[in-house]
């Protein structure tokens, strides 16, 4: 049975998934992605509706399948159609904003880092704590 990777990705991060789960085929990884979405999401679903579950191939290189969290959230499937598109489009927008700023944070990381190398002086960059 083909390996398949399920790589978090929130607020500009990417979590990989380094060990992977077995399953038959593409449809079954689908189909376990969106279960685990649903884990994500529950209780907690206004804060992780901008997060995505990427589904991954076999080499981790190819992507099968990106599942949103807003297409799984129960709650949402209670509103009027016409409130759950604002409220879904709110989070692909919040996404794509949070993916910019993680990007261009790391972008800044970078210059001062070359600006330092320029100068002649030692820079760590470290993010969280840890050394990037």
């Amino acid at each position: 049975m083909p390996q398949y990777y399920f790589n978090l990705i929130h607020d500009g991060e990417v979590i990989t998934d380094d060990e992977g789960t077995c399953l038959r085929d593409d449809t079954a990884a689908k189909e376990h992605a969106a279960q685990v979405a649903r884990e994500l999401i529950l209780h907690n679903e206004a804060r992780k509706r901008h997060w995505v579950v990427e589904v991954c191939n076999e080499s981790g290189q190819k992507k099968i399948a990106t599942i949103p969290l807003y297409t799984v959230d129960r709650a949402l499937m209670q509103l009027p159609p016409e409130i759950r598109k604002i409220i879904e489009r709110t989070s692909e927008l919040w996404r794509q904003h949070l993916q910019v700023l993680a990007s261009v944070q790391t972008a800044i990381r970078q210059s001062r880092a070359t600006r330092a190398r320029t100068r002649r002086k030692p820079y760590l960059i470290t993010k969280d704590g840890e050394l990037v």
